[in-house]
This record gives C-alpha cells, sequence and structure tokens, in this order.
C-alpha cells in the first residue's frame, strides 16, 4: 500500500477528498456511515493523506478484502459514486469554474490551465492527485482545490434524490469528460437491477428500458459495462439478441 505525504495550504482541500465530499453530497445517503462495514471509513478519510488513491477499488480491495468491494454491495456503489464524482470536478475544473492549483519550484501558488484537464494529463493528475514540476524529473507538487469554491458548487447543485435523478455541472464542451453524474449512477443501479432479475437482457433491450440511445456514448463506454459489472456480470455480454423466454 502506498503511503503519500503532501502539503495542502489552509483553505484548500486536495482533489481526493474534494471528490468525495462532492459524492457524499450528491447521494447523501448512499454516504451514511452506518452502512460502512468496520474499517472502510478510515479509508475515505486517507485517500490523499495515508493512501494513494490510483483506484479506489484497489485500495478498499487491499485494506479491507475483496470481497469488501464485490459487485452490489455498498461499498461497490460508493467507488462508483467516487468516480462519477471525479468527473463532475474534472468539468467545472474544465470550465475554469473551480481552479485546480499547485505550488511551484519556488513555492509560489500556480494554476493549472482549464483546457488541460480536457487530456490525458488532466485525467492522470485526477487519479494520482498530484503532478511532476518537470517532466524530466521525479519532482511533483499536490494539486488542490480551494474548499469555498468546493462548498459553492456543493451548494449549487442539488443531492441526488433532491434533483430527481439530474445533477449536471461544467461546461457542456467537457460533457464526455464529466457525463451527469447522478442520472448516470440512478441508471446504473436500475440496469443492474434489470439484469439481476434477467441476467440474458439483451443490450438493445437494455436502452429500450433505460430510455437511452442504443449508440449513446454515455450507454455505450460507462452505462452498460458498469451496470452489467454491479450485476456481477462481464462487462459486455456476447453480440447478438438474446432471448428473455
Amino acid at each position: 500500500m502506498v503511503h503519500v505525504v503532501r502539503f495542502i495550504p489552509d483553505g484548500f482541500e486536495g482533489l481526493e477528498q474534494a471528490i468525495i465530499r462532492i459524492a457524499k453530497a450528491r447521494d447523501p445517503e448512499l454516504w451514511e456511515e452506518s452502512s460502512f462495514i468496520p474499517g472502510e471509513a478510515a479509508v475515505w478519510t486517507g485517500f490523499g493523506t495515508n493512501f494513494g488513491t490510483v483506484q479506489p477499488d484497489y485500495v478498499l480491495g487491499s485494506v479491507l478484502g475483496q470481497d469488501a468491494v464485490k459487485p452490489g454491495s455498498h461499498t461497490f456503489w460508493r467507488v462508483q459514486s467516487y468516480w462519477w464524482a471525479q468527473r463532475e470536478l474534472r468539468g467545472v475544473l474544465f470550465s475554469g469554474r473551480v481552479l485546480g492549483e499547485f505550488l511551484n519550484e519556488h513555492g509560489r501558488r500556480d494554476h493549472f490551465r482549464k483546457e488541460d484537464w480536457a487530456t490525458e494529463d488532466g485525467d492522470w493528475v485526477l487519479a494520482q492527485g498530484y503532478a511532476y514540476l518537470d517532466p524530466c524529473s521525479e519532482r511533483s507538487t499536490t494539486v488542490f482545490v480551494q474548499s469555498d469554491s468546493i462548498d459553492q458548487l456543493i451548494c449549487e447543485v442539488p443531492a441526488l434524490d433532491e434533483a430527481g435523478g439530474s445533477a449536471n455541472v461544467g461546461d457542456e464542451a467537457a460533457a464526455d469528460a464529466s457525463p451527469t453524474s447522478a442520472e448516470e449512477l440512478r441508471q446504473i443501479k436500475h440496469l443492474a437491477q434489470l439484469l439481476g432479475s434477467n441476467p440474458n437482457l439483451s443490450k438493445s433491450e437494455a436502452a429500450v428500458a433505460l430510455g437511452m440511445g442504443l449508440r449513446s456514448r454515455p450507454f455505450e463506454l460507462r452505462v452498460w459495462p458498469r451496470g452489467r459489472l454491479a450485476a456481477g456480470l462481464s462487462e459486455q455480454g456476447r453480440a447478438g439478441r438474446k432471448s428473455t423466454r
């Protein structure tokens, strides 16, 4: 397990904890600590401080055991909630509404260009929580955001239940990088339930049941594979229509 030591100025928070705060605000019932398994709360609290967070499910599985993140478990759904909140944060970083900041080699605050968050480098920084000051060296710096900006973001967009399943923020140009988190999470849960009742449900039938386009990017890239995974199935079913009778 990777333990990390990071410096974050007062009034700021690391990307990982900002993502967790957004996830908790969007789906508060899912993040009720009464549903946590023993030791889980400490792992989430330690993201970005005690543990690196490249793969939250890997960290949780390593510390708590692989059964903790088995498909359909509360912890599994919290991992999904984390990923969707990460995409939401990426959208507002891309739009410039929230600044991703760091301390440069002189110890002065600096920030990423908003366009950088739509690149593979932006994706890597969100996963790691830090960035390299110089591509040719191993000197890294923690990336952080203002706590007040996250407070404002949380206040502007209601939680999942209050929003009626639509909690969309961020620049529309970042739609592929930061899809609607709450709505897609709801659709994934619905699909997992449908597949639990009928594992042979075809892809086209699932799209119709969810009211989504069969070839839409959200359905193809996220809802279908993650819904199957949540139901304990392979991410992609076999090609061709499957009989439900």
